[in-house]
């Protein structure tokens, strides 16, 4: 199966969704697609002086088990209806 996925915030607060703070001087920002359940995490430095904050994108399956930074996955689950 393929999806185009559709990407949602995911988690958060309800004046920022979908954004956390690592507590090191980066936000983690996720999304999950509303088709399969696939989730997709990315890192962004706002200091300024911590690069090793800005990383991914990354992608993970409903499970929890990464598929790597390219989204492009085809698998066997099946999409919520």
């Amino acid at each position: 199966m393929t999806c185009e996925h559709e990407w949602q915030d995911s988690g958060g607060c309800s004046e920022n969704p979908g954004v956390f703070d690592n507590g090191n001087g980066g936000m983690v920002y996720v999304k999950r697609c509303t088709i399969c359940g696939m989730m997709r995490k990315r890192g962004k430095d706002y200091t300024g002086w911590r690069s090793g904050n800005t990383w991914g994108p990354y992608y993970y399956l409903p499970d929890g088990s990464s598929c790597g930074r390219d989204g492009l996955l085809v698998w066997s689950g099946r999409a919520k209806a």
